[in-house]
């Protein structure tokens, strides 16, 4: 294989940058704008790793592989593109994609067919380093002109966009969505250059990651295109720089060897001394970029990156707290409104009757029942709110489970859920627990499941005694206390809902922080559910079929409460 040039270097930088945003708008995508923004980086992408065969190639012969691979991808890029800006704009239907879709296909089929005879277009030697393809047919010249069309009508939308808009948020992210793309195809365009016989060597690719990594800080930084990820260790920061160490070895290999061509030198030892030489030159110009990204990116150092994206993290935490206590008031308001309804109804009557004994100590006996009751029920509320470390104390179990299940009864009534408990025999059976947390943890369950039931259902809530060697035991399980003195009993809380079910690709990761494909939603209930669960060393399973419902089982040991947990 012949040695890296810059053309195959941006390449492989294509190739790389590329890789990383098809792989951030799968995995966090939602809807299709992600996914045909995705199919535009695997284009993309296609046409970077042509470029390397290209650069690389020893022969006419394997340098025309590498157009047929380039080409492939890059005659769908201008309709992808144009494509994920109508959806980006929120343009109805446009019959130019088809139509665009139709003239890709096609144009990739006449580039294998004609490609390489000389009627329509010929590979040459350029540059004193690669084979380009060079124009021999107006024809085909027809097709980049087309190419060309595209673009420009994909980047006239995005403008007249920006223009409409108003909100300072949408404007933002439609600036940096434009950005990105115009930097891309401005060096991009490059290479179509030398096609015409314009000898211009096509360092303008280097610029396609440059819109990657615009692109990718953009999602991280500013949620461009609604993808909400919260930054942990510093991930942009990580990739840019990732980036940047890429560039700065292919840069030190490309001078190495222009240097080595020049001196004429070919010992091994000799590369492996210019080549440290030239990484020691370089460091200076790597260290400026590296101050560059951190003053002008992020206005932070990586370690205040990190302090900020932790303190994002609590933030965000805190939030689902406060969504928990906001259903909490939310039942107490029902909860509180039949206690004063009684002491209203007595109090009406208590004018004219006075005089009656028997009514005055039925009053009595009432009023301070239900005025306890109220007060226990804010200050159960006042005690969940107030942020404080893990108090494990002997509770009753189904009890903090009954009142749990009556701050949503209002939900359960509004939704038409049927609740059923099925409780073990020993009503007054304790763990040894921290009741807020712990009621923290089941709320979160339960109100997923209200949200599953949307339209009506059963939610089953079951508690069980069972031995260790009745469980069935996982191999992540191993490792828990709970499982290694199988002697010990454990108690089980099983609540299964019939709601709509959690697809078997998204189970596994349903206790992953911030996972969630619900709109407006944190994807941290589940993952806070999970960690309180396992800081009362206890275990949480779920199991699930779409369209029949979930259910979770969580476990907990019960036995000498001092060593147990």
């Amino acid at each position: 294989m012949k040695i890296i040039n810059p053309f195959s270097a941006a390449g492989i930088l294509i190739v790389i940058t590329c890789s990383i945003l098809f792989y951030i708008l799968l995995k966090y995508g939602k809807n299709k704008l992600h996914k045909i923004w995705a199919i535009f980086n695997f284009t993309v992408g296609l046409w970077g790793l042509g470029v390397i065969l290209i650069g690389t190639g020893l022969t006419a012969k394997d340098a025309l592989v590498g157009w047929y691979i380039g080409f492939s991808g890059g005659f769908f890029i201008p309709v992808v593109f144009y494509h994920t800006v109508t959806i980006f704009v929120k343009k109805k239907k446009d019959q130019l994609i088809p139509l665009g879709y139709l003239f890709a296909i096609l144009s990739t089929l006449l580039n294998y067919i004609f490609l390489g005879n000389p009627q329509f277009a010929t590979l040459k030697w350029c540059f004193n380093s690669l084979y380009y393809v060079k124009s021999t047919s107006v024809s085909f010249n027809l097709l980049f002109i087309l190419w060309v069309g595209y673009i420009i009508l994909g980047h006239l939308e995005l403008f007249k966009y920006y223009n409409l808009i108003k909100d300072k948020v949408e404007k933002n992210k439609t600036l940096y969505f434009s950005l990105s793309m115009f930097i891309g195809f401005l060096g991009g365009s490059m290479s179509i250059l030398p096609y015409f016989g314009v000898d211009i060597y096509p360092y303008g690719n280097f610029t396609i990651p440059v819109y990657c990594t615009i692109a990718t800080y953009a999602i991280f930084k500013h949620q461009l295109v609604d993808i909400n990820i919260i930054i942990r260790k510093s991930l942009a920061y990580s990739i840019l720089i990732a980036v940047l160490t890429i560039t700065y070895f292919l840069m030190i290999l490309l001078f190495e060897k222009t240097l080595q061509g020049l001196v004429g030198y070919k010992s091994f030892v000799i590369s492996i001394i210019m080549s440290v030489l030239i990484a020691i030159f370089f460091i200076p110009i790597k260290n400026k970029i590296q101050y560059f990204i951190d003053k002008y990116f992020f206005q932070k150092s990586p370690i205040e990156i990190v302090q900020e994206n932790e303190l994002l993290l609590q933030e965000v935490a805190q939030t689902e707290k406060l969504r928990v206590i906001s259903t909490l008031a939310s039942g107490m308001a029902h909860e509180i409104k039949n206690p004063l309804t009684a002491i209203k109804t007595f109090s009406e009557h208590l004018q004219s009757k006075k005089d009656d004994p028997e009514f005055l100590n039925k009053f009595s006996k009432i009023v301070n029942h239900e005025v306890g009751r109220i007060n226990d029920l804010v200050c159960q509320l006042l005690e969940f709110a107030k942020p404080a470390a893990p108090t494990l104390k002997e509770t009753n179990i189904h009890r903090l489970i009954n009142s749990t299940l009556e701050f949503l009864n209002s939900r359960f009534l509004q939704n038409k859920i049927k609740v059923i408990k099925i409780f073990s025999a020993s009503s007054r059976r304790t763990l040894h627990i921290d009741q807020n947390q712990f009621r923290q943890a089941l709320l979160n369950i339960f109100l997923n499941a209200i949200e599953a039931m949307d339209k009506g259902g059963t939610l089953r809530v079951e508690t069980k005694i069972k031995g260790v060697k009745d469980q069935r035991i996982q191999d992540s399980d191993l490792s828990n206390p709970l499982f290694l003195q199988s002697s010990n009993p454990v108690f089980e809380i099983i609540i299964s809902d019939t709601g709509y079910g959690i697809a078997p690709n998204d189970l596994p990761h349903i206790f992953d922080p911030f996972f969630t494909k619900k709109n407006g939603g944190t994807g941290l209930g589940l993952s806070i559910t999970n960690g309180i669960i396992e800081e009362h060393k206890g275990i949480i399973r779920v199991e699930s079929q779409l369209k029949k419902g979930t259910t979770f089982v969580i476990v907990l040991p019960i036995n000498n409460p001092s060593e147990a947990i």
